[in-house]
């Protein structure tokens, strides 16, 4: 599952992800995840910090304190390396720094956490 409220961002990501074997579900802010995740429960979740409505650090907090949900890795997705330390206080397996590689980085993050 993707979780990311840039359009073109969510598109590139996925249409990447896609291209790599991967099923990919999205959402556009952490409202959509949480309405998605009442009916699909993900693998993985890509998950940007930066968003509207709720925001990636409640989203997680909310996740993994959430029976059924609370074992499902989550890579974080953020240009603000400042937050990290709480990302993974609230139980993030991962991050990715938004950048030149993130594309290649994510494939390769979620194939190792995925296995």
């Amino acid at each position: 599952m993707l979780v990311e409220d840039n359009d073109h961002l969510r598109n590139l990501y996925g249409m990447y992800l896609i291209m790599n074997d991967f099923d990919v579900v999205t959402a556009s802010d952490g409202q959509d995840a949480l309405n998605v995740l009442e009916n699909y429960t993900p693998e993985i979740i890509i998950l940007d910090i930066t968003m509207p409505v709720i925001d990636g650090l409640t989203l997680l907090n909310i996740i993994k304190g959430t029976a059924g949900l609370c074992k499902i890795p989550v890579i974080m997705l953020t240009a603000n390396e400042d937050i990290l330390s709480k990302c993974f206080e609230y139980g993030a397996s991962s991050y990715i720094n938004k950048g030149s590689n993130t594309c290649k980085e994510l494939v390769t993050k979620i194939s190792t956490l995925v296995r």
